[in-house]
């Protein structure tokens, strides 16, 4: 397939089209692009234009605006300051990005571009600007949504987006092989940004945070957020903090001590991934000692068939109603324990080793 462009005026164009509709496309320039205000500090309200970020109320991250306090949880816990844990408009802005560290200054004064429309003006061309820090609005262009896209791929499955296992050797200049359609993005009010998909996040909810108490008993928790360094590297906490939704009926039990779990943004909250797979689940811990028939106690977690992560110092209260096993030098022996959806501690012991 033979692709060419070009530009002409109207009447040419349609004069074209009509002699050769089968083998003619074309558009005006508005259908591609749509007129943009940006203003320094995001202080404008007007559109088409980029506007502030909201504040992420359950949110305290380093993105965005952070001003302010959020009463958190019910536990009586605060952030003392609030912003997104994913980058907003402030960030992203490719005028007056805040990632410097400033209102946007520094980016304007440093960028490559050539011309824009620009407030102050003295010449639309960036480069013959002298002092583009005092630049405090620009009007550019930004490209007509939704965006009409027309390629080859891979489809949600992996495979070929045209049909089957292998590409067809054709595929590269037959573009009636391609797969065409509208970019599906989504509105994000709070951050004011179109994003891709549902933002998830590692995070780690620990007894500190949650006024020293058992957290699996549901409801929204503080939980921290953990971030690699780069492929292969270390996990570790970054400061930031969400709000978390364990579930309206809680975990499957109570847990004293840190959990990690996965958490997703969903309608602008954030929800544990756990509490998904419904029913009840067996937990692997282990114990020290002598173990007598009717005697609860803590554990330590090692694992747990929810998919849960337990963190280091994880426990759990486990009844014991087989026999008495272990005995005074036992160490670091393995147990088998069964908790009922929302049935709260301690659960049932179902088997035990000694060692």
């Amino acid at each position: 397939m033979v692709v060419e462009t070009t530009a002409s005026t109207v009447s040419d164009a349609a004069t074209s089209a009509i002699r050769s509709y089968g083998f003619s496309a074309g558009c005006s320039m508005e259908q591609i692009f749509s007129p943009v205000r940006i203003t320094k500090n995001l202080s404008s309200s007007a559109t088409p234009g980029f506007r502030a970020p909201f504040p992420a109320a359950l949110e305290s991250g380093p993105f965005g605006v952070n001003t302010g306090r959020f009463a958190g949880n019910s536990g009586g816990n605060e952030f003392t300051s609030y912003g997104a844990v994913g980058p907003t408009v402030a960030e992203l802005d490719p005028y007056f990005s805040t990632i410097f560290g400033d209102n946007g200054t520094a980016f304007i004064s440093s960028v490559d571009y050539n011309s824009v429309v620009h407030e102050p003006a003295s010449d639309l061309n960036l480069k013959k600007t002298q002092n583009r820090s005092g630049i405090t609005e620009v009007r550019t262009k930004g490209l007509r949504g939704p965006i009409i896209l027309s390629s080859w791929g891979f489809d949600l499955c992996d495979k070929p987006s045209f049909g089957g296992t292998t590409f067809n050797p054709s595929t590269p200049n037959n573009r009636a092989m391609w797969q065409t359609g509208p970019v599906h993005l989504m509105w994000d009010k709070e951050r004011q940004v179109w994003t891709g998909g549902h933002q998830m996040l590692y995070v780690q909810i620990a007894p500190e945070d949650n006024d020293n108490g058992e957290w699996g008993s549901g409801g929204q928790k503080v939980a921290r957020v953990y971030r690699s360094s780069g492929p292969g590297g270390s996990i570790t906490a970054t400061g930031e903090k969400i709000i978390v939704d364990v579930g309206n009926y809680g975990l499957p039990c109570p847990i004293a001590g840190s959990v990690d779990l996965f958490a997703v943004r969903l309608n602008y909250r954030w929800y544990s991934l756990t509490d998904l797979w419904g029913g009840g689940v067996i937990i692997k811990c282990s114990y020290d000692g002598e173990w007598s028939l009717g005697q609860t106690r803590e554990v330590r977690v090692v694992s747990m068939s929810n998919r849960l992560l337990p963190g280091p110092d994880a426990t759990v209260r486990v009844r014991n109603e087989l026999l008495t096993i272990g005995g005074t030098n036992t160490r670091s022996s393995t147990a088998y324990a069964l908790f009922d959806k929302g049935g709260g501690s301690p659960g049932q012991l179902l088997s035990a080793a000694c060692e």
